[in-house]
């Protein structure tokens, strides 16, 4: 007996290639996917904000453009005050001295007594009560004279002092100048 093989009809032929597709892309679809652990995680990092799942960020990482900035929240509150800071060290000045109206303003001095006027009345003599003084700092008083005519100048120089006729124990000896002539005007100083 003889026996035929026939050959398969298109349809069948089509039907089996079609098998061997799907087949094969299920095999490599499973080789390529995520792992189940992985899959579950990047989809609950994706899904926020009221409107729920956002899509998945697939391996290369893909995100959709960034939205337009919000508007600036309003400000806190004011933090506790803090701490006070320690106190800085004391000043080097010696002394210091305001005199005015031929006479010293004790409120704005320090370390320092008026002993009088030099001799011809020209000069203002200082003593320093304590230390001894290496040199004086002098400026006008603007509330009281205009310093564009007015100047002022001062010496601790020991034998300086004792010429102008100041009165014993002066160590500091300032002079001003109003318009040209030697005037008590007012003066600040400073004595180191």
């Amino acid at each position: 007996m003889r026996r035929f093989i026939h050959r398969p009809s298109p349809a069948l032929a089509v039907a089996l290639l079609a098998l061997f597709i799907a087949l094969g892309s299920t095999g490599y679809a499973a080789t390529q996917s995520p792992k189940p652990g992985n899959a579950s995680a990047k989809a609950a990092n994706t899904n926020k904000g009221p409107r729920g799942f956002r899509g998945f960020r697939g391996p290369r990482g893909f995100k959709g453009p960034a939205g337009a900035a919000g508007a600036a929240g309003a400000a806190g509150a004011a933090g506790a005050a803090g701490a006070a800071g320690a106190a800085g060290p004391a000043g080097s000045a010696l002394a210091y001295a305001h005199v005015t109206g031929g006479t010293l303003d004790a409120a704005n001095s320090k370390n320092v007594t008026m002993t009088g006027f030099s001799t011809d009345g020209q000069s203002t003599c200082l003593k320093v009560t304590s230390g001894t003084p290496h040199n004086v700092v002098a400026m006008i008083d603007n509330s009281g004279a205009n310093p564009l005519n007015t100047s002022v100048a001062g010496t601790v120089t020991p034998s300086a002092i004792a010429s102008s006729g100041c009165p014993a124990g002066s160590n500091v000896l300032i002079t001003t100048v109003n318009t040209g002539a030697f005037t008590p005007v007012p003066f600040y100083a400073t004595i180191n």
